[in-house]
């Protein structure tokens, strides 16, 4: 019943933003379209990073009982990470990665095989090679571009992007940068980000009631 209401809650987030957008056009105040680049040259988000490729990626014979938490794609889920399902490495082994340190409140999107999944990091976490994170800054809601990422016009986007119908679809970090992005005008943004931070601190308490 909980999962139901909450796929019920993101419906009605994505009705939120549609109707935000369409408003906005029909008062003359269209959304402004950005790439991936052009975001991280205003200043908006940092440039995305992924996972530790080659030699360095963590092996299953690596996992540990407890540890720092490894995401991989089939751990985003509803819009979540399940931490539940995840598994861990060492603080030790995790200082000798380079890169794929995922921070609280950045936005996760799979960019490998499992294309277009999102959340937004919990905690400190350790990212494979199959997941992005975006690091958002002032001007930019982190819920706002997660529900972005969520669209169907971003994610038929990112579909053709990685190549379409392609049964290893990947998108890399250089590629990514060219994606589109939509943001509203100052107001708006801010609109957005307060009724759709209400309704994801309700979608937060009950995933944490269903795991």
């Amino acid at each position: 019943m909980k999962k139901e209401i909450n796929d019920n809650l993101a419906a009605q987030c994505s009705c939120v933003m549609y109707d935000q957008y369409r408003s906005d056009a029909q008062n003359g105040n269209p959304w402004t379209k950005y790439t991936v680049q052009d975001l991280i040259d205003k200043k908006y988000i940092d440039p995305p990073m992924d996972g530790n490729h080659g030699e360095l990626h963590p092996k299953a014979s690596d996992y540990v009982a407890t540890g720092i938490p490894f995401v991989m794609a089939n751990n985003l889920s509803d819009g979540f990470v399940d931490l539940s399902q995840c598994a861990f490495i060492t603080e030790k082994q995790a200082k000798t990665l380079r890169k794929g340190f995922a921070r609280p409140d950045d936005v996760l999107l799979t960019h490998k095989a499992t294309l277009g999944r999102t959340a937004i990091v919990p905690e400190y976490i350790i990212l494979t090679p199959q997941v992005t994170y975006y690091r958002v800054h002032k001007g930019l809601s982190n819920v706002y571009l997660r529900y972005y990422f969520e669209s169907s016009y971003f994610q038929s986007t990112l579909e053709a992007f990685a190549g379409g119908g392609s049964t290893r679809a990947y998108i890399g970090i250089t590629k990514q940068c060219g994606l589109p992005v939509y943001l509203p005008c100052e107001s708006s943004m801010n609109i957005l980000t307060y009724s759709l931070s209400q309704i994801e601190r309700v979608r937060l308490l009950n995933q944490t009631e269903i795991q």
